[in-house]
């Protein structure tokens, strides 16, 4: 016999109890990213440890990504939050860890005509960027292992 599946009221309160929480994280974090019209990236940590990072070429495309991003390190700490709290990284970690995934295998290809993928993966991090055809990056992306 197959396990019973949740029932849709408990999946409804689940899901309800899950905004709210996101909405407390949300409200709490939203205004940082957009504080100022020089910020073009963000790196996040769960439970005092470094879990990825993105950074943008521009503020505006920061802004764009903002939300989205955030909403899914929000849920992917909710998912988390069980575990015991630590200090935040100190801005030297967090430097250190932005160096160290730009370390690595690297391995590049075309996504279309105008737009490649170079990635280095390393022991503890994967890191990718998107480039233009002219060389230009648009968007990297760290994430821990």
């Amino acid at each position: 016999m197959a396990p019973a599946s949740p029932s849709s009221l408990q999946l409804s309160l689940e899901n309800k109890e899950l905004k709210q929480a996101q909405a407390a994280y949300i409200k709490a974090l939203q205004d940082a990213g957009e504080a100022d019209a020089d910020i073009v990236g963000n790196v996040y940590a769960i439970n005092g440890k470094i879990n990825g990072g993105d950074v943008y070429a521009s503020n505006a495309l920061f802004r764009k990504m903002w939300r989205k991003q955030l909403d899914a390190n929000v849920t992917e700490a909710i998912s988390k939050k069980d575990a015991a709290p630590t200090a935040p990284p100190s801005i030297k970690e967090v430097q250190a860890f932005l160096a160290t995934a730009q370390t690595g295998a690297k391995t590049e290809r075309a996504i279309n005509a105008h737009v490649r993928l170079a990635t280095l993966d390393g022991d503890a991090s994967l890191y990718a960027e998107t480039r233009r055809s002219d060389g230009s990056w648009v968007h990297r992306n760290y994430l821990a292992k």
